[in-house]
């Protein structure tokens, strides 16, 4: 479970491959469902970006994907980011997200 940095979002991943994203600011609506299906295997983390309109998810498939939490359909996919998996991420700031694979690579990617 992983609250947003505005507190109004809670995401859980449920599942082998999947998360949720809950309105808590509208007695926990379901905002998202499935969309770690874009996911080939197990989510490892889910991180909020700091202004709470992007989160980010890391895989075993190897893949991150950013998705937009207004424009659902909307996503970021990072292909082939870790090999072997990714483990961890996170944002260090407004345009910049790290990760970590079992490739034992840490990488920065940037967003305009």
């Amino acid at each position: 479970l992983v609250y947003s940095p505005d507190g109004n979002y809670l995401a859980s991943v449920c599942r082998k491959n999947d998360f949720i994203i809950w309105d808590l600011s509208d007695g926990y609506k379901v905002v998202t469902k499935r969309w770690g299906s874009f996911h080939n295997a197990v989510i490892n983390r889910v991180r909020w970006h700091p202004n709470s309109q992007f989160i980010a998810s890391a895989s075993l498939d190897q893949n991150i994907f950013v998705w937009n939490i207004e424009k659902k359909t909307r996503k970021i996919k990072l292909d082939k980011a870790h090999f072997g998996g990714v483990n961890d991420l996170d944002w260090i700031d407004d345009t910049t997200l790290v990760s970590g694979g079992q490739d034992c690579c840490v990488r920065t990617w940037t967003f305009a």
